[in-house]
């Protein structure tokens, strides 16, 4: 009987702490990770002001209007951030805050600001009858490690992409030019065959094709999943250095982590689509064809992963289909051949590989 009081004068204060504990609020609290969205403001994100005018924050829902403070119902979250610069590390801590949804949608404008514009380093919790209004210091780091994508682009671009690619063609080609002596006379065996090999730059062709490309691309939505923009790159093949010039789009379909998970995802997939026109400065052949079988052109689509690196900066792979139309070196001999018919054409298809890097 001594032993059961002993053992109940342990247990019962241990279990009235467990039970104390598991009724806290996590507003009190925790980590600010765990809590969800009720659809009622709790807070209000006071902003300070821009030094200049230009990096002053618009509302995402209205961008005519600048912010002065952002309402949310999601405790806002900090997180350092450690960028290295010429061996030097610098840390940063950034603010996300997830805004209440736009008017009309329920898509939730997100903020990723630095410590420095939010006024006081603090934000205010809303007043409710049973409850006066606080004051809540932002710690330097939350104990969630909260995903950072802050994707600002470059220059006049709100999203770069810059890739080392390599295209792979099936089976084997060839061209053919005739022979001709200096008195445009044929000369046996009459005419040469350039066949392709596994890798090289000749007329003959390869079966791998190399590249670099990049993309300067706009926001078609206020979210940034949609992004349409201009395409180039250089690309060594069939004889001729080509620079292909034209249009890219982009489908993002996570250009920010769900902040509503416990444990949200940093990474993303994506789809891609371009169509190009190759230009070169040594095959001599027309840009615009006399037919379409004789006009250059490229297609491609593909698919791709992006994983973050950094708060702006993803490593990304994507792999798709490339079609292209390109002129051969021409064929110099021969007047009777006409000169929309001196350069040869190639078609081909290849499978596109990627790697690189997305701002």
């Amino acid at each position: 009987m001594r032993y059961r009081t002993t053992w109940q004068r342990t247990a019962l204060p241990l279990l009235l702490v467990v039970a104390l504990a598991s009724c806290a609020s996590p507003k009190r609290g925790g980590s600010a990770a765990a809590e969800k969205p009720t659809g009622v403001i709790a807070y209000n994100v006071e902003l300070t002001a821009a030094a200049d005018t230009a990096q002053a924050l618009r509302d995402e829902c209205d961008r005519s209007q600048l912010l002065t403070s952002i309402a949310t119902d999601v405790r806002p979250t900090a997180r350092v951030v450690h960028r290295t610069v010429a061996g030097t590390v610098y840390s940063d801590t950034l603010v996300r805050i997830l805004a209440m949804p736009c008017e009309g949608s329920t898509t939730r404008p997100e903020y990723l600001l630095p410590l420095s514009r939010i006024a006081g380093r603090a934000y205010t919790s809303v007043a409710d009858p049973l409850e006066p209004p606080m004051v809540i210091r932002i710690r330097d780091a939350e104990p969630f490690d909260m995903c950072c994508r802050l994707r600002t682009g470059w220059g006049v671009f709100d999203k770069v992409e810059l890739r080392l690619a390599a295209g792979v063609r099936f089976g084997s080609d060839s061209v053919t030019y005739p022979i001709v002596d200096a008195n445009q006379n044929p000369v046996a065996p009459f005419q040469e065959t350039y066949r392709s090999s596994f890798f090289g730059f000749g007329r003959g062709g390869s079966n791998i094709v190399p590249a670099i490309e990049a993309a300067g691309l706009w926001k078609l939505d206020r979210i940034g999943r949609a992004h349409l923009g201009v395409f180039t790159g250089v690309m060594p093949t069939d004889g001729s250095v080509f620079i292909p010039v034209g249009a890219q789009g982009r489908y993002t379909f996570s250009p920010a982590p769900n902040t509503d998970e416990l444990d949200p995802s940093c990474h993303t997939p994506y789809v891609y689509g371009l169509a190009a026109l190759p230009i070169d400065f040594s095959s001599g052949a027309p840009i615009i064809g006399s037919s379409f079988d004789r006009q250059r052109y490229m297609l491609g689509l593909g698919i791709g992963y992006d994983w973050a690196a950094t708060c702006d900066l993803d490593v990304s792979v994507d792999v798709g289909v490339r079609h292209m139309n390109l002129p051969l070196p021409e064929i110099d001999c021969c007047p009777n051949v006409p000169d929309s018919e001196r350069n040869p054409f190639r078609q081909s298809t290849m499978l596109m590989v990627r790697f690189g890097l997305t701002f």
